[in-house]
């Protein structure tokens, strides 16, 4: 019996991803779809019959395609169908007749299967931030490593159309900030839930930005960048951060993408100061 893996990517004993599982490209499945029609038993009707052997070159491309798509989508019972038409194709004695049932058995099976599923389709414009990669850019990619999953959850909450979760995320991006400064600055971390409070924690970094820098001083170098990066978070903590947490806080698509510009601006400010470990020390 043939069976194609597409170069290995499902083959048995792979890890699969959750999006090789969750994703099918929606050319790709309308390929897979046209696919099936083109195994039309038209062209092996009576006194124009191809040998079985032209018809498997007619059609393996096509059941290599068909394959991918049922597997991803998890059709089961249609692969099934479709390891017969293999078989049939692979005999050299099997009539034509055979074929034709075996084909309209796979094409039955197959739009069965997809009455099961459930679809979401992603406008074009959404789908470099539904597929994440390093969304805020290199650099914050590579020194807060800790949050690559907030960005990238962030952006797939925007591309759903779900701002609020979206929001969620990226606030959640600011406390990596927070403790890079602290960290940066010599502050230990917080051992106390209570520590770990924006007030608490942004009370404590502008202190020890009033002890190392006077005021009248802070007028260049990181005296200056700290007193900036404090007025930021001080200025997004009771709009953003602490309404946020509030279930009567909706966000709108454009406010949830005025905030993702806005965090990914800071993010990238503050990472090319320090990474996450607060390296180099202030």
């Amino acid at each position: 019996m043939m069976h194609s893996d597409r170069g290995n990517q499902f083959a048995p004993g792979r890890l699969w991803s959750l999006l090789d599982m969750l994703e099918v490209k929606a050319k790709a499945f309308a390929l897979a779809v046209d696919y099936i029609a083109q195994l039309s038993v038209a062209k092996f009707q009576p006194g124009n019959q191809p040998d079985l052997e032209q018809a498997a070159d007619a059609v393996m491309p096509a059941i290599s395609e068909i394959r991918h798509a049922m597997e991803v989508l998890g059709l089961d019972t249609a692969i099934v169908s479709l390891d017969r038409v293999e078989e049939v194709l692979s005999s050299q004695t099997v009539r034509f007749s055979v074929l034709q049932h075996r084909i309209d058995e796979l094409r039955g099976r197959f739009y069965d299967g997809l009455g099961n599923q459930f679809f979401l389709a992603i406008a074009p414009s959404h789908v470099s931030l539904y597929e994440g990669g390093r969304l805020f850019g290199d650099e914050v990619a590579v020194k807060f490593p800790s949050i690559s999953d907030e960005i990238t959850e962030a952006g797939k909450c925007l591309a759903l159309d779900r701002p609020t979760a979206g929001a969620f995320h990226l606030i959640r991006c600011f406390e990596a900030a927070i403790r890079a400064m602290s960290r940066c600055l010599g502050i230990p971390d917080p051992i106390k839930g209570t520590d770990r409070n924006w007030g608490n924690v942004l009370r404590t970094i502008s202190a020890e930005i009033e002890q190392r820098w006077p005021k009248a001083t802070r007028l260049r170098g990181d005296a200056l960048l700290f007193e900036s990066f404090h007025a930021v978070l001080t200025a997004m903590q009771n709009p953003y951060r602490n309404s946020t947490m509030h279930l009567e806080i909706k966000y709108t698509d454009a406010e949830a993408r005025h905030l993702f510009e806005i965090v990914k601006g800071f993010m990238q400010k503050v990472a090319s100061r320090m990474d996450e470990s607060g390296l180099p020390l202030a």
